[in-house]
């Protein structure tokens, strides 16, 4: 019974991690600077610099920039020819970058490359640094020990007629242990060396031996904290014992929770005690307590870049740094950035082949309804109902009854949807029975006009903002259509403020008050109780410009508008004047398309480069980009709704990102600054004896 109890609880504990494990990726090709879309090895040097071996040449990046080194037949100070297959450091911080035909020292006093031939030797395939600080170099000839001070290589070959020789000159990888041990692996068998440095043990895969290893090619090996030796083979993963046993762990066709396939690459433990393994089909998360496998899914997007989703399907490479950056090459698609530090937003884009998608790119308004389903409008594919527990979309197929597919914006009363199109009018669907009544505005006119906006006040009115012809008001019981222009003695302000007819914006105020934005006339506020008029604009009022993208009334009251082109504008209702916070106060962009808050009362804004956060006490912006999982497209004025479980959602002209405020993670890892460039005149300056600097800018210390 206790064994059953443990059983399930581990079972428990697998299906709630494996649940919860997001990895959201930002993928670097040869798009964004990379010299080569297949990397075969990965390295973070002491200051913080990423270095990746390609097929075409090596690549140093700070975070932004990528800086190719490649061969230069006329510089013998560039690094060796042929493609990079391995880098490592040594135990002083120097770099070693093994090419076709060199071991190539890094001096980055001088920004360039000391070469060691290795031609004699051939390509060298791995390296590793000893606790010595010496380098083994395993190449397709052998395996040789290179001492970093003296410049010997001593070599170690293949002898058929020793068994304590290597059994093959083919060197795949390199491992030492945390004991001092080296481990060596070989297309044909894993060899641990002796002690005396001179001969080795073999590990061989035999089929007439129980728990011989399970394949005979070694691409990886990694250390558990506990000093396991995991290995990765053509066949499987591999747990190795201390009394020389393996056990072996594969992909099983219907289980999921098995690794997704057996040829492995590159085996690497994270500061959690997770093992990734990169194996020829995607990257697997392994538990190595519960000995299941969580699998990383391949976008079917890859076309896209910045994606949030992971790009390439034969994972060649891992590696994961301590400050939490994981990068994972694949063959042709590139370099995968997960940051377990990064906030990051979620991104549901359009993509035409997915049934279950969205059924146009651009998403103009949402609306919840009570049973917590989110209805979604878009610019040419109608309605769509998002699950937020599949996170699967439904196509709502109303066009015999809704004839427009350009739905601008969303309001719901009660069980009911109420749908603005842009030139067939106002609809309100009854989602219990899908019921739909069309109201038409102008009884005048062929067609009907084009809303703009739509707001549900606490009378249950329907506000109605048209993109031309004013502003109309709905009482969904009585059924009584009136426009705001037949309020009686009208100030001529007021009167002048309507006469724009281009109405972007509603709010309803804690006061009960409809404030009301225009394009090009301002704002208004509307009282129902007297039914007045005031107009608030840049003349008198000192609001930023006069055309209005968004209103929004925080928990506090106050009044908050999204200013197109002059950021965001709060109405302090003493001065009966406005306050502005724009790009000089630290916000993304100036276009504030829509506002919304959160629990801790901060504001969230989507703009035209990105969404911002804004601490309401400290005054202070917060932003993030598409280095974040944002779109990178334009959001859409108006759309964004906060649900009732306090996710927020944004639309754009690229689907829309949504995000859970208070599960975005705070980075705190403050990288070590270093100077990258220095320019005088908008030119580079590089050391040399007539510059004015004696050494590169990245370890100039005067």
């Amino acid at each position: 019974m206790k064994k059953m109890i443990l059983y399930i609880f581990i079972l428990l504990c697998y299906q709630s991690w494996s649940q919860h494990s997001i990895y959201n990726f930002t993928n670097y090709t040869t798009k964004n600077g990379l010299s080569s879309n297949t990397t075969y090895a990965i390295h973070k040097d002491r200051d913080g610099f990423m270095w990746f071996a390609t097929e075409d040449g090596v690549n140093k990046f700070d975070g932004r920039n990528f800086k190719v080194y490649r061969h230069k037949e006329s510089d013998p100070y560039s690094i060796g020819r042929g493609s990079a297959m391995a880098i490592e450091e040594d135990n002083l911080g120097n770099l070693w970058i093994g090419t076709s035909v060199t071991l190539s020292f890094y001096n980055k006093n001088l920004n360039n490359f000391i070469n060691v031939d290795f031609t004699p030797y051939g390509v060298i395939r791995s390296l590793c640094s000893d606790n010595q600080g010496n380098m083994w170099v395993g190449a397709y000839s052998g395996l040789y020990y290179f001492e970093t001070k003296t410049k010997r290589i001593r070599a170690y070959r293949k002898n058929e007629n020793d068994v304590n020789a290597l059994a093959s000159d083919v060197i795949l990888s390199i491992f030492e242990d945390s004991k001092n041990r080296i481990w060596v692996g070989t297309n044909a068998g894993l060899h641990q060396l002796k002690a005396d440095r001179k001969s080795f043990i073999r590990f061989e895969e035999n089929a007439q031996i129980p728990f011989s290893i399970s394949n005979n090619i070694i691409r990886s090996m990694a250390e558990s904290s506990n000093g396991d030796l995991w290995i990765g083979t053509d066949s499987g993963l591999n747990l190795r014992s201390e009394d020389g046993r393996f056990l072996c762990f594969r992909n099983h066709q219907n289980d999921v929770s098995s690794l997704s396939n057996d040829k492995i690459y590159k085996i690497v433990f994270d500061k959690e005690g997770m093992l990734w393994v990169g194996t020829e089909d995607g990257a697997n998360v392994f538990d190595t307590h519960t000995k299941k496998a969580f699998r990383i899914v391949n976008s079917t997007a890859s076309y896209q870049n910045y994606r949030s989703d992971f790009v390439g399907h034969s994972v060649r490479e891992i590696y994961i740094d301590h400050n939490g950056l994981y990068w994972l090459s694949t063959f042709q698609g590139g370099i995968n950035k997960y940051d377990a530090n990064l906030a990051f937003f979620n991104h549901k884009s359009y993509n035409p082949f997915d049934v279950h998608g969205l059924s146009a790119r651009s998403v103009t308004s949402f609306a919840e309804m009570p049973n917590g389903k989110i209805y979604i409008g878009t610019d040419g594919g109608g309605l769509n109902v998002y699950n937020k527990k599949t996170e699967l979309i439904e196509h709502k197929s109303l066009h015999k009854i809704i004839p427009s597919k350009i739905i601008r914006t969303l309001e719901v009363i009660g069980n009911k949807l109420v749908v603005g199109t842009y030139g067939d009018g106002l609809y309100i669907l009854n989602s219990d029975n899908n019921q739909v009544k069309y109201i038409k505005i102008n009884r005048n006119r062929t067609g009907d006009v084009p809303i703009n906006c739509l707001k549900v006040d606490k009378q249950g009115n329907i506000w109605i903002g048209t993109n031309g012809e004013g502003v109309f008001i709905y009482n969904i019981t009585t059924g009584n259509l009136h426009s705001l222009k037949e309020t009686h003695n009208l100030s001529p302000q007021a009167y002048s403020f309507l006469n724009n007819g281009y109405t972007t914006a509603f709010e309803e105020d804690t006061q009960g008050n409809i404030w009301i934005g225009s394009n090009g006339a301002g704002c208004a506020i509307y009282s129902p109780k007297t039914h007045r008029i005031e107009v608030l604009n840049h003349r008198n009022s000192n609001l930023a410009l006069d055309r209005i993208l968004s209103i929004y009334c925080d928990s506090q009251g106050k009044i908050w508008i999204g200013v197109f082109g002059a950021g965001l504008c709060t109405f302090d209702s003493r001065k009966r004047k406005f306050i502005q916070y724009d790009e000089s106060h630290l916000l993304s962009n100036d276009l504030v398309y829509k506002i919304l808050e959160d629990e801790n009362n901060n504001l969230w804004v989507s703009t035209n480069q990105g969404i911002s956060k804004f601490d309401t006490r400290k005054k202070t912006f917060k932003n993030y980009s598409h280095y974040n999982g944002i779109q990178q497209s334009t959001f859409n004025a108006g759309a964004g709704i906060k649900t009732q479980s306090g996710e927020i959602y944004f639309g754009g002209l690229d689907g829309f990102n949504y995000f859970r405020p208070s599960a975005l993670n705070v980075n705190k890892c403050i990288p070590k600054l270093i100077f990258t460039d220095l320019k005088i005149g908008n030119k580079s300056i590089t050391a040399d004896e007539n510059s004015e600097i004696e050494e590169p800018i990245t370890i100039a210390k005067k």
